[in-house]
């Protein structure tokens, strides 16, 4: 590539600003055709649950991977607070922190997974839905293996339910409207292959 051509691409001011690079991670995730606002709106709510959930169990996982540190800095007493929560769901101290920050570490990879269906559900890719599914079923049994049915029946809130129906309904909805736009389309192709005959 000729030196000028560089030159018009990459500005003096290009590594000082951030927002170049911004657009060019945009295009390269989200590619640089929008889709229609059914899709848009479905993409921005499950990326707004899946950064909820994201940064949850991000700072669960540090807050139990260093609550040592917590306890001398901030005289805040976590592993007394993990103990009696292992007491309630019937576990020794040692196993359930060390399942807590596995299930914590793995959740984050079962909700980048419910970023990916998304990502997908914006460029239209076929199988979004199957691999939301995928993601958040492993993220359930995820739970269920490490943390048991206790703490999937005392610890799951209402407002997580919400929040799992809201996302659950905003990526079933372009989904339906794809196929029943798929339908109809091959509906009419056919009345077109009637007609023609």
């Amino acid at each position: 590539m000729p030196v000028d051509k560089l030159n018009k691409r990459f500005d003096e001011n290009f590594l000082q600003s951030p927002v170049p690079f911004l657009i060019a991670s945009k295009n390269f995730i989200l590619g640089k055709k929008s889709p229609t606002i059914v899709f848009r709106l479905s993409f921005y709510c499950s990326s707004a649950i899946f950064l909820i959930y994201f940064l949850w169990h991000l700072i669960s996982f540090f807050s139990i991977l260093f609550r040592h540190e917590i306890f001398d800095k901030n005289k805040i007493d976590v592993d007394t607070i993990i103990l009696k929560q292992a007491k309630i769901l019937g576990f020794s101290s040692a196993d359930f922190i060390k399942n807590l920050e596995l299930f914590h570490c793995f959740s984050m990879l079962c909700w980048g997974g419910v970023f990916v269906s998304a990502v997908f559900l914006w460029r239209r890719l076929r199988g979004y839905f199957l691999f939301y599914c995928l993601s958040f079923l492993s993220y359930i049994i995820l739970m269920w293996v490490l943390l048991g049915m206790d703490y999937i029946t005392n610890e799951i809130t209402s407002y997580d339910y919400f929040f799992f129906l809201i996302l659950f309904i905003s990526l079933l909805i372009p989904f339906i409207y794809d196929y029943l736009k798929r339908t109809r389309r091959k509906r009419m192709e056919e009345k077109m292959e009637e007609e023609a005959i």
